[in-house]
């Protein structure tokens, strides 16, 4: 439910506008205890497929913002620190090409609580 419209995004704003040599990488890694997903692709860019799509004005796509309000919801009931970020490559540093990268943030390790250690699990960190 968080990953899917990142990635629909990609291919139907930022790719299929593009020319040929269309590539999408999608990326899981454990980066400071926290699991990172990075979508990036070689599209054109959130920037102009938000100017191409409303003209000159800058808008947040329902799917994006549904990502949003399901981060905050998380967050807020399981207290814990998800994030999402969407940069056009023309803003990030050192980055190559024109593009979009996502990056969904979630931690990766799960603390142990009262509940936890009642039903036997481990008293360490587990994997989620």
């Amino acid at each position: 439910m968080l990953i899917q419209p990142l990635v629909e995004n990609a291919i139907w704003h930022g790719l299929l506008p593009n020319g040929d040599n269309k590539q999408l990488n999608i990326l899981f890694y454990i980066e400071e205890e926290q699991l990172v997903c990075e979508i990036e692709d070689n599209g054109i860019g959130i920037r102009r497929s938000l100017l191409n799509k409303h003209g000159r004005q800058m808008h947040e796509s329902m799917g994006i913002g549904n990502i949003r309000q399901r981060i905050a919801i998380l967050n807020e009931k399981y207290q814990i620190r998800c994030s999402l970020s969407i940069q056009d490559k023309s803003e990030i540093s050192g980055a190559r090409g024109s593009g979009t990268v996502s990056r969904l943030i979630v931690p990766a390790f799960e603390e142990p609580s009262d509940n936890n250690q009642t039903r036997g699990h481990d008293q360490n960190h587990t994997r989620r």
